[in-house]
């Protein structure tokens, strides 16, 4: 289950991560632009440190608390996203139609056949996809590893 997740988390962080890029390319004024990106990485760097804290210290024994307080900061986000955060995109002059949710995701289907057929550019996301998820395999069977295989209580009874 964890390989799936994991699995997932990579292959969507890699088509994320250069469309938050480009974003910030169209969105923001160029001399604004160092300063967003320094928070992304700040707020980034934060999270990567105090995340697995705090899930180091209550996981084992308060894993619902922790798992539920964890949905509900979620919930929280998802809402303070939908309500204060305006839509980035450049309004184009001829109104979409409305779409329901199928002809919605038959829409998506039909755009992404563009990565689809160029060659290259599918390469890329499958590289890339590839290298992020050994790079998280790596933070997530290392302890693992470390654990099985050293004697961790031969070491606590030395000290």
């Amino acid at each position: 289950m964890g390989f799936v997740s994991f699995t997932a988390v990579s292959i969507f962080s890699t088509f994320y991560n250069p469309a938050n890029q480009a974003m910030v390319a169209d969105v923001i004024p160029e001399k604004d632009r160092s300063k967003v990106i320094a928070v992304f990485y700040i707020s980034i760097n934060i999270a990567l440190v105090i995340g697995p804290i705090l899930g180091g210290i209550f996981y084992a024994k308060h894993r619902f608390e922790l798992l539920g307080i964890a949905a509900i900061i979620n919930i929280l986000l998802g809402f303070i996203l939908q309500r204060w955060v305006t839509e980035t995109a450049f309004l184009t002059k001829t109104p979409e139609k409305e779409q329901n949710g199928f002809s919605f995701l038959l829409h998506q289907i039909r755009n992404y056949q563009v990565i689809i057929r160029d060659k290259a550019f599918l390469l890329f996301i499958i590289a890339g996809v590839l290298i992020y998820q050994t790079f998280m395999q790596l933070d997530l069977l290392f302890p693992v590893y470390i654990i099985e295989m050293v004697d961790c209580n031969l070491y606590l009874r030395s000290t």
